[in-house]
């Protein structure tokens, strides 16, 4: 298994996993096999569900990270997301979707972030591994089409259709949520 620590800027401090400081379980130590999105929602994990998009587990976790962000307080949240991806990249619609595990942790001025792609068979054995990054932003972008607010973590200061686009498989942006916007 590879471990990597990058940012959206390279860290200035030794690599030991910042996003590991208010886990449960530290994300090196989290199960190498499938993993069910139910096992995830009883962990208090928040869950993208496989082949529904906005559909999740425990979605107050997430909107609870984003408050303390908001008001400048340290916050951690896990989130279990699953993908359909074919070797090359590409998305694929059939088979089982593999779990990738983020860590988001704001310590009051860093953004880290922790991508676990161990478990994601989709992936070359050369590019499954769990990779750090360091960011600045929490940035809203505003879905008045779908009703939706997209969170996303980076160091750009906004965030269009263009730059998530060009930007996502780069992780210079990394998707945090979605919110139904209320009224």
């Amino acid at each position: 298994m590879r471990v990597i620590f990058i940012s959206g800027c390279i860290a200035d401090t030794p690599f030991d996993f910042e996003t590991d400081r208010l886990a449960d379980i530290p994300i090196m130590d989290l199960p190498k096999r499938w993993y069910a999105p139910e096992e995830g929602r009883d962990a208090g994990y928040y869950v993208s569900l496989p082949g529904r998009p906005g559909a999740v587990y425990n979605q107050d976790i997430m909107i609870d990270f984003i408050d303390k962000v908001e008001n400048d307080l340290e916050a951690f949240v896990r989130k279990v997301d699953y993908v359909r991806r074919h070797y090359d990249g590409t998305l694929r619609s059939t088979g089982e979707p593999e779990p990738v595990f983020i860590d988001f942790y704001y310590n009051g001025q860093y953004y880290y972030v922790t991508v676990d792609t161990t478990r994601d068979m989709g992936l070359p054995d050369e590019e499954r591994n769990i990779t750090g990054y360091r960011y600045n932003n929490l940035v809203k972008f505003y879905d008045e089409e779908n009703e939706r607010i997209h969170y996303f973590i980076t160091d750009f200061s906004e965030v269009t259709n263009e730059l998530w686009a060009e930007y996502y498989e780069k992780h210079d942006i990394i998707y945090l949520t979605s919110i139904k916007i209320e009224e």
